[in-house]
């Protein structure tokens, strides 16, 4: 009985554990950025890069400058010069596999759309992907650069809103991470306790 009751909490610790583990990998498989590269302003530079697009919520391309304890203000100065967008522009393309052009534009540098601790988020342009997921091309330059941003760490990235998604995954993923705190986690610890505790005793009986 005490072997049984063992290799079941055995089973049950086991199988929670999987559940996290898978829960892991297919989260970080999801939520990675398709695109997250070197980009500066200040001076006339370019980006060319095969992207994976494995949710179209990552629409959002953007500018991402790295903030530090010093130049916070001076970033803000320069995305938001008395309300008028920054003078730096860039041309972006998407293209497919094929180097057919499905979309393009030419955008300024938007004002701030986020800020963190880190880092501020700048807008340049929504992106409409003809299939769901798959792989494209992703091509951007800076036409118009602007001196002013030397120094600083910016990178072109894709992006995505939480408040704005529809993936239903995404959902899914929500609900799962819930219920992996709330029910595997625990039951992981407590078959891992309960099944030590079992072997203990089964040892205990055996032994003279």
């Amino acid at each position: 009985m005490n072997k049984r009751r063992c290799l079941l909490w055995c089973l049950c610790s086991a199988v929670s554990l999987l559940s996290i583990l898978c829960f892991e990998l297919w989260s970080d498989w999801l939520t990675a950025v398709p695109l997250d590269a070197p980009f500066p302003l200040d001076k006339p530079s370019a980006v060319e890069q095969v992207i994976e697009i494995r949710s179209t919520d990552y629409k959002y391309l953007q500018v991402r400058l790295a903030r530090t304890q010093d130049n916070f203000q001076q970033l803000m100065d320069l995305v938001g010069r008395d309300g008028q967008p920054a003078t730096v522009q860039v041309h972006w393309r998407l293209l497919g596999m094929d180097s057919k052009v499905l979309a393009q534009g030419t955008s300024r540098l938007g004002q701030a759309s986020g800020i963190s601790r880190d880092d501020i988020s700048c807008w340049l342009a929504t992106l409409r992907y003809p299939a769901p997921t798959g792989h494209y091309q992703l091509q951007a330059q800076v036409t118009v650069a602007d001196p002013a941003f030397a120094g600083v760490d910016t990178r072109l990235v894709l992006e995505s809103s939480p408040k704005n998604g529809s993936d239903p995954r995404f959902g899914l993923m929500f609900f799962w991470m819930i219920f992996n705190l709330l029910v595997c986690w625990p039951l992981a610890i407590v078959g891992g306790i309960a099944a030590a505790v079992c072997y203990l005793r089964g040892r205990t009986i055996v032994e003279p």
